[in-house]
This record gives structure tokens, C-alpha cells and sequence, in this order.
């Protein structure tokens, strides 16, 4: 949390920069890695837990919205549930609402439930929002890439901005194409039943190694207006953390 801090700080961010939203990735400050759920659970926060604290007092003094992934730990008609969610805060300091990743990676699946279903919220300042959590966009268990739940949803639901915290990881293919482009380049395809819609759509991606695992970055902003996207900015590299400031 304080490398978070210090990297906004380092790149001039603050409230005279009349940031909109602020994104942190997926499982912003834990680490993506668990072999089961004793080795995740001194980890696992409440609602109220370290990482809203950060994005509360983040958004209290920027004065924009947060969003960061965390692994939340709560209960639903009594029973126990292990989410890799995300909270998304108000400039006020105030939780507008959880999201539980729906789709789960095999990374996931040693400790966390699926969240129930994809999830929106209405702004008066940034219409209707949508949330995904990185396996998300992709088809459920990677079964059938003909269908796009995550893109339909969304598409059916007519949203104006989509949120997407990701621990995305290297695609690790012999290509000459670029690895981040490539990557965002897929992010599109799976976009396709939102294609020529006036749609934003903000990826936040991890960069670095954990536990021999290479993620790829890309974070970037696509308008889905006119096709090929509108990559309204991208952070074009994999090993180097920084922040990205863009328009959309």
C-alpha cells in the first residue's frame, strides 16, 4: 500500500489533477499466488478491510472514484464465502459496491468461490459502469470462444464504462508480434458484441514476476466506437510498475 501511495505521489498525482477514477489490478496488494485457503487466509479482508481503508482515504484525497482487487472473505445466508473481488469507492469515501470475480482461473480455484453473476452500477457522472475481473472476459472455462458472456452482458446491459482489474499473465508464445499488443489486441476480440458501441472500457493490468510467473502489463483504455478500438493509452511494457493518465 505505501509503493501505491508512493508511485501517485512519484507521478504528481493529486487532487488538483482532477483524476476521474483510479484503478489498482486485481489482488492489488496480496499477490495472486495460493496454494489453498490456509495459505491465503491470514490474507482474507472484510468489506470494511485494509484494502477499502486504502481506497477510502485515496479517494477522499484525490476526490475521484477507486477500484481494487482484493480477497474478500464474507458470509451469504450464513454460509462462508472466499471471493477474489474488488471494491469500487466513491470520491466521498464511500463503497458503492463489491464484485466477485464470476469466471475463475485455475489460480483461483485453489481458494476462491465464483462470484454470481457479472454486475453493474448507475453514476450520474459516469452513466452505467460495468466490473470484470481478468479471467472474466474470457469464455467460462475457456470452453467455447464463440460465445462471449462477459461482452453480451454488458452489451444487453448498455454500458458506459467497464472496469477491468486484471492479473494477467504473459502469453509465453514464440511470436514476433509484441506480447502487451498482443495481448490487448485479444482483449478486443472478446469485446466483439460491443464493437461500434460507445463504450469504454479501462484494463488494469499487473507487470512483474511472482512465484516464477511472468504478467504481461498492457494496461490500457479502448473506445469501442469505431473499429478497429480507439486505444485511448497504453502502458507498452511487462517488468516496469507505473502509473497511466489518460482521457477516455
Amino acid at each position: 500500500m505505501k509503493k501505491a501511495t508512493r508511485l501517485l505521489e512519484e507521478n504528481g498525482i493529486t487532487k488538483d489533477s482532477n483524476i476521474d477514477i483510479l484503478l489498482l489490478p486485481e489482488m492489488a496488494f496480496t499477490g495472486y499466488h495460493f496454494d489453498n485457503r490456509e495459505d491465503i487466509r491470514e490474507l482474507m479482508e472484510s468489506e470494511e478491510g485494509p484494502t477499502f481503508q486504502w481506497c477510502k482515504e485515496t479517494s477522499l484525497r484525490l476526490g475521484c472514484f477507486v477500484a481494487a482487487g482484493f480477497p474478500l472473505l464474507t458470509k451469504e445466508n450464513g454460509v462462508e464465502k472466499w471471493y477474489n473481488a474488488l471494491c469500487f469507492v466513491s470520491p466521498e469515501g464511500k463503497l458503492i459496491t463489491n464484485y466477485a470475480k464470476h469466471f475463475l482461473f485455475e489460480t483461483d480455484k485453489t481458494w476462491a468461490d465464483a462470484g454470481s453473476d457479472f454486475l453493474t452500477v448507475k453514476d450520474e457522472k459516469l452513466g452505467t459502469i460495468g466490473f470484470g475481473i481478468c479471467m472474466d472476459i474470457n469464455p467460462k472455462e475457456f470452453l467455447d470462444y464463440s460465445l462471449y458472456e462477459f461482452s453480451n452482458y454488458y452489451s444487453e446491459k448498455n454500458v458506459d464504462l467497464i472496469i477491468m482489474l486484471c492479473n494477467w499473465l504473459d502469453p509465453n508464445i514464440p511470436s514476433s508480434e509484441d506480447p502487451t499488443l498482443q495481448t490487448m489486441g485479444y482483449w478486443f476480440g472478446r469485446l466483439k458484441p460491443l464493437h461500434r458501441k460507445n463504450v469504454s472500457i479501462a484494463f488494469c493490468n499487473r507487470v512483474g514476476l511472482e512465484k516464477g510467473t511472468l504478467f504481461v502489463g498492457a494496461s490500457c483504455v479502448m473506445n469501442l466506437k469505431r473499429p478497429p478500438a480507439v486505444i485511448v493509452n497504453s502502458i507498452p511494457w511487462k517488468q516496469k510498475e507505473g502509473v497511466l493518465v489518460c482521457e477516455y
